[in-house]
Parts: structure tokens; sequence; C-alpha cells
């Protein structure tokens, strides 16, 4: 029976693992190699500790956690017949962004525990009043964007939807491209009410700036429609939600889009399996995942920057 419960390294594609293997290959294997059995106590010390910092969070990545977790608890309250409006969603969002500061400021033994922190990077700092300073940036932009979410006119169709059409709801779904597993986690979907053949719509909140990838990622969340609930091109809707900018792309993906992205799914993940090695039996050679040059601007903000010695 244990044995049946063991975790396995095994190899699957996501949006997000992609594009960690694009920004930098030594992150890469620090995320999805080093750190595995990093959680085992009296284990090697190396795996421990890259464990520990793919644990910490940033406080744009927090924000938008804390917005996420908000409006999907507003939806999932809506099922229980309980609809608050913009303020109480504020007021939830912003309670859990002060509830990580201070988790992070008490040490690394609480729950979040922010890299800022962790490097005693100098926008935190709070004798100098730059922490307040940070975070009030932060706070500005959950207040944006909870606001547009009430707002956006693409986003109605969510804001009114029954919640007896709800299909996805802040849940990872896996499924099967050409052999291999793909996560994927609609922030939302629901199926369209009208009259006339099923239809579903789509959706991915972001709070920050919008990206190429992006685009990438709604293909991803068409082709789960497809898989999962059996759904045509023409029936699926997908909908990215910049809530910061308080902007919206709303689309139809036609079967050549779907296609184009099955195959730039195929090619990425042809080209991480190159790479792919169980890290439950062994640890790898760091050297083939080089780093990104010396200087190089995301080193900034990277959460292994100890391990790396930058």
């Amino acid at each position: 029976m244990l044995a049946a419960m063991e975790l396995r390294h095994e190899f699957s594609w996501s949006a997000s693992r992609r594009a960690t293997f694009e920004r930098c290959r030594r992150q890469y294997y620090f995320v999805y190699y080093l750190s595995w059995l990093g959680w085992k106590r009296g284990g090697d010390a190396d795996r421990r500790r890259a464990y520990e910092l793919k644990q910490l969070t940033r406080f744009p990545m927090q924000a938008g956690e804390c917005v996420h977790r908000a409006l999907a608890h507003w939806l999932e309250m809506r099922e229980h017949g309980i609809s608050g409006g913009a303020s109480e969603v504020e007021k939830h969002a912003l309670g859990l962004f002060r509830d990580a500061y201070r988790e992070s400021r008490s040490g690394p033994a609480t729950g979040v525990r922010y890299a800022e922190h962790y490097y005693s990077e100098p926008q935190v700092d709070e004798e100098s009043g730059r922490a307040a300073e940070y975070g009030a940036r932060y706070v500005e932009r959950i207040r944006r964007a909870v606001r547009n979410f009430f707002e956006l006119d693409e986003l109605r169709p969510a804001r009114e939807a029954a919640p007896e059409t709800y299909l996805a709801l802040e849940e990872m779904r896996t499924f099967d491209l050409a052999g291999v597993p793909i996560h994927a986690t609609p922030d939302f979907a629901h199926a369209q009410s009208e009259r006339g053949p099923r239809r579903v719509r789509i959706y991915d909140w972001k709070t920050g700036a919008e990206r190429e990838e992006d685009r990438l990622q709604l293909g991803l969340y068409a082709l789960f429609a497809r898989e999962v609930h059996g759904l045509d091109p023409h029936q699926i809707r997908v909908v990215a939600a910049y809530l910061d900018a308080g902007t919206a792309i709303d689309e139809t993906p036609g079967a050549a889009a779907l296609a184009e992205v099955e195959g730039a799914v195929a090619a990425s993940a042809a080209e991480m399996r190159a790479l792919h090695f169980d890290a439950g039996v062994e640890r790898g050679d760091a050297e083939a995942f080089p780093q990104v040059p010396s200087g190089d601007a995301s080193c900034r903000s990277c959460n292994f920057r100890e391990l790396c010695h930058r």
C-alpha cells in the first residue's frame, strides 16, 4: 500500500515549466530536479536547500496569488448563495496579503516566505521606509485588480455565470497530448447558458503585464477544453483578463490555432525530454543546464542566487 503511494519523478509539461526552461536552464534544473526529495529530513543538503528556495515567493507573485484566492472564494460563495461585492473581495485579498507579510517577517518556520526578506533586499528595509513604499505598490495593484474584475465588460459572463454552469475553478487538470502529460489550471471555466450548441468560456486572471507567451497558455486552455470536455474549437472562448491594466483578450481559437499550439507544445516537450532524467534516482549534472550570462537582469530576482553563488 505504501509503495503504491510513493511519489515518482516523471516528466510532464506545463506552460509555467516551459517558461522556466526558456528563462534559465539552471533555474529549471533547481526547480524540477535538484529540489526533488528535498522535503525529506536528513537527506542531501543541496536538495534540501533547493527545495526551500523553491518555496520562496516575491511580492508581485504573492499579490497575484491573493487576488486569485479572493476571486476563487467569491465564486465559491456564489455556489452557496452568498454574493458579496468588490469591497468584500478587496478586503479578503488585502487581508491575505498582509498575513503573508507578517508570516514572512517572522521567519522561515512559518508559511509564506518572501525572497525579498530572505536575501535582505533594500526595498524591504523597514527603517528607511522603503518597505512601506514597496508594499503599498502591491496593495494598490490588488485594489485595481479587484476593481477591474468587477468593471470589465469582458468579464460580465464570468460574474453572472450560474453556479450550476461552473466547470473549473483553480483546479489543476492533467490530460495527455501525444504521450505527454499536460498540466493546465484554468482560473475559471463555465458553460454558457444561452440556447444553442454547448459553448464554454475559460478565463485566466493576470495581475502582471501582457506577455507573448500568454497566447500559448490561452491555446493550452482551449486544448484542455477540447480534450477534457470533448468540445470542438468553435465551441470554446478563452479570455485573458489583465486586471492591473483593465484590459482583456477575448477570442475563439480556431482549429488551425490549436494545431499550432499542439506543435509548439510538442517541440517544447521534446527539447525538455532531451535533458530529462529520473531525479528520484540521481542528482544529474547541473552543467547540462547552463546558467544565463553573469549580470543578466533575471538573476536579481531569482530565488536560487544562493545556489548559483551570484
